[in-house]
């Protein structure tokens, strides 16, 4: 049909899917429970040690999964994809960063960092090394800034399903022999672990991978155009579930840091074998337990803010969580695993309520320091068309 002489074309607005959303939104939740679980780990609750382990087995896999399924592949110079993904990944670390500085400043007693003039000046050459110190949790954005470039240089060699696959077995194989042989790795290549987190993101392009595996095979249907299979949906968060229940206390490391779990943060995953299989399948029960779930706005509102709620997790993680657990704490007892991971699952859920209109807040005044640079809101103009 041809155009009234004054009629523009409508430009074609991309479909949301519904599913997607809630997935993120309970890989968020997931983020705020983990954090939590981990305060109350620190001050030797150690009730919920099994609990923390549980999620870390698979809960940033998932954004990894989610990450590639949504991937599009676009013809871009590497100089525009560059400036897009640096505005929609590292400025908002950035911002997030500045922001937990300015609420160290002010709270300095409320986190677990005994802050000082030195340490401040010292963290923010890390922070120029890629290692986001003033907002732990933004990580996940440099490692997935890292992983973009990633795929940017090897997509043209990635144009089949099975190469696609095969790339996501042999990243995460290579990904276990960094972990096995990491002194080595690092003396060959000069690189540390905290340097814009690069050995992290090879195990992290593996899921990623898979993600987009997964897209081109349309394994988890229910794109926005087709029907889910709820069916097919229900199998596999039970099987999921079961297997992700049954295997990630299988997994006996060792492991990096204070507890034996999983923290791709870190560059902790424990036996491979052990780490891969359970993160798959808590992933995937995760996505089919989305696409059960009834559209509800609240569910699809946080899913879609789930960049920004990372930001503010990580602030009131770094600042506020163990001083609020080591108040709380003494008032329950604690020595029942369900009363603490009810005490826990109840400080998330008001976290998350409280931290959800701070982010409505900033996703409608300034969206463009915040995940999206090419939106137009009040106070700025887009940052890249």
């Amino acid at each position: 049909m041809l155009l009234l002489q004054n009629e523009r074309p409508k430009k074609t607005q991309p479909v949301r899917v519904a599913w997607l959303d809630i997935a993120k939104a309970y890989g968020i939740f997931l983020v705020f429970y983990g954090h939590l679980l981990e305060s109350f780990v620190d001050l030797r609750y150690l009730e919920l040690l099994p609990s923390l382990k549980f999620v870390h087995s698979f809960h940033i896999p998932l954004f990894f999964v989610l990450s590639g399924y949504v991937y599009k592949d676009k013809l871009d110079r590497f100089g525009h994809f560059f400036k897009y993904h640096a505005l929609s990944r590292l400025l908002p670390v950035a911002v997030f960063n500045t922001v937990g500085l300015g609420v160290a400043l002010l709270f300095p007693t409320g986190g677990q960092v005994d802050w000082n003039l030195e340490a401040y000046l010292f963290h923010w050459l890390k922070l120029v090394r890629g290692f986001p110190v003033f907002n732990a949790a933004t990580w996940f954005l440099v490692c997935l800034f890292v992983v973009e470039i990633f795929h940017f240089g090897a997509k043209r060699y990635l144009r089949s399903t099975p190469r696609i696959f095969g790339a996501a077995i042999a990243c995460s194989l290579v990904g276990a022999i960094v972990n096995w042989k990491f002194d080595l790795v690092v003396s060959l290549t000069g690189i540390e672990r905290d340097v814009w987190f690069v050995y992290e993101a090879i195990v992290a392009y593996s899921f990623y991978l898979f993600g987009i595996g997964c897209a081109r095979i349309r394994l988890f249907g229910g794109d926005g155009l087709g029907q889910i299979d709820r069916k097919r949906s229900l199998v596999v968060a039970i099987a999921g579930v079961a297997i992700a229940l049954l295997t990630f206390d299988l997994n006996t490391g060792p492991f990096r840091g204070s507890v034996d779990i999983v923290s791709m943060a870190v560059g902790s995953y424990g036996q491979w074998w052990g780490f891969v299989p359970t993160a798959l399948a808590g992933a995937l029960a995760a996505i089919a337990i989305a696409q059960l779930t009834p559209a509800v706005f609240p569910l699809l509102d946080i899913g879609r803010s789930t960049l920004i709620l990372l930001g503010l997790n990580g602030i009131l993680d770094d600042s506020f969580n163990l001083s609020i657990v080591r108040a709380i704490a003494p008032y329950f007892d604690l020595n029942h695993s369900g009363t603490a991971n009810l005490l826990a699952f109840v400080l998330a859920v008001l976290s998350l309520l409280v931290a959800w209109p701070v982010a409505k807040l900033l996703n409608a005044t300034v969206p463009q320091l915040v995940g999206r640079p090419k939106a137009r809101g009040p106070w700025l103009n887009p940052l890249v068309r």
